[in-house]
């Protein structure tokens, strides 16, 4: 059997693992699957242009309302609410 990293036996035998998205890339994929636009997510009480920019630059966390307004969404919780990947700016 051939099981190199890019043979269908490969995904197969379930000897890989998926790593879970960043809520970034999450919410960027969601946006696109839905056809969904940033001025959609204000609706819905995400917050305002600024607000989404920020969170999807990543210069800003995700707050828990704008959590609830993913998961209203449809965003999985699993995805909202893991830990945020440390910074390398020191703070």
């Amino acid at each position: 059997m051939n099981t190199s990293p890019r043979s269908a036996a490969y995904y197969m035998t379930g000897e890989f693992t998926l790593d879970m998205p960043s809520v970034i890339e999450a919410v960027e994929f969601k946006l696109r699957m839905a056809s969904y636009t940033r001025r959609d997510l204000t609706r819905a009480g995400f917050g305002d242009s600024s607000a989404i920019s920020k969170f999807l630059a990543g210069k800003r966390p995700l707050s828990l309302q704008q959590a609830k307004v993913l998961y209203r969404l449809g965003m999985p919780a699993t995805i909202l609410l893991q830990k945020p990947p440390e910074s390398d700016d020191g703070s």
